[in-house]
């Protein structure tokens, strides 16, 4: 591997031999040594390949020459678990991503300064899995640095760990939770119901409408199905094919998307069956 840029004494970023860009670590790694030499491989101890190697000069995070090699230790230590528990695996980046973020939200405690995170509460609801690997991550970041994070930052680290599951940005993994909010309290006034959130109906319902989220914005379609399933529901349920329609206009105006039968098929069916147990009808 030879050096592409030095970032400090000890970080670099290399260009391999299948000409793909990665960030390297390792104490002295970037002591006076030029452009273009071979990276002494006695000393790697860290090596995070980078998604997209076009750019991956530009990819790099700017916190990265001050970020303590014990966070990036934290950081993969995180990420292993988290592909451990959530049975995916995730790419390297996501832990220079996730020093990236931690070491400023670390910055801003110092300074005594609080960033609110206004999703928390959806986060926490929608991402139980990914929250509690949040809630993780700030142990591990106390044990380390003895400083205590504020809950929000469980919920921040969640969403970035959701953003690398779905292959997302952050912006979007923002508006896919913000829309799956808008359509629940739609659901819940329009029902004038409470959902039992820890039921199966409602956990199947949350699934669904993350998976809907995510094809109304990347702008896909489910699979055409037959039309008197479509019949079918709207003659069966009038309550939750009413509350559908709701939805329906919200995206259209939010979106300027219509919904299609399908889409509108199966939000019926699972608001129905989120309707059926928590009135028990």
């Amino acid at each position: 591997m030879r050096i592409v840029k030095v970032l400090n004494n000890n970080v670099v970023i290399v260009q391999d031999d299948a000409q793909q860009e990665k960030v390297v670590m390792g104490k002295g790694l970037g002591f006076q040594v030029k452009v273009g030499a071979e990276v002494d491989a006695a000393r790697i101890e860290k090596v995070f390949a980078l998604e997209q190697a076009e750019h991956a000069t530009a990819a790099v995070p700017e916190s990265v020459d001050s970020i303590p090699p014990e966070l990036y230790q934290v950081c993969a230590q995180l990420v292993a678990q988290a592909g451990q528990r959530l049975h995916l695996s995730f790419h390297n980046s996501l832990t220079l991503a996730l020093a990236d973020h931690i070491y400023y939200a670390l910055q801003r405690l110092i300074r005594g300064e609080h960033v609110v995170n206004a999703l928390l509460q959806e986060i926490r609801q929608f991402y139980p899995e990914e929250y509690a690997l949040g809630e993780d991550a700030l142990v591990l970041i106390r044990d380390q640095t003895g400083l205590n994070l504020p809950e929000d930052e469980a919920g921040f680290i969640a969403l970035h760990l959701v953003n690398a599951a779905l292959d997302e940005n952050m912006p979007k993994t923002l508006e896919v939770t913000r829309l799956i909010a808008d359509i629940i309290t739609i659901v819940n006034t329009q029902l004038g119901i409470k959902p039992q959130e820890h039921s199966l109906d409602y956990t199947r319902f949350v699934t669904h409408l993350k998976f809907f989220a995510h094809r109304l914005l990347r702008q896909e379609e489910l699979t055409p199905s037959a039309d008197f399933l479509f019949d079918e529901v709207k003659k069966h349920y009038p309550v939750a094919y009413s509350c559908v329609q709701r939805i329906g206009l919200y995206v259209k105006k939010k979106f300027g998307h219509d919904l299609g039968r399908d889409e509108i098929t199966f939000l019926t069916v699972h608001i129905e069956r989120v309707r059926h147990a928590t009135q028990g009808h």
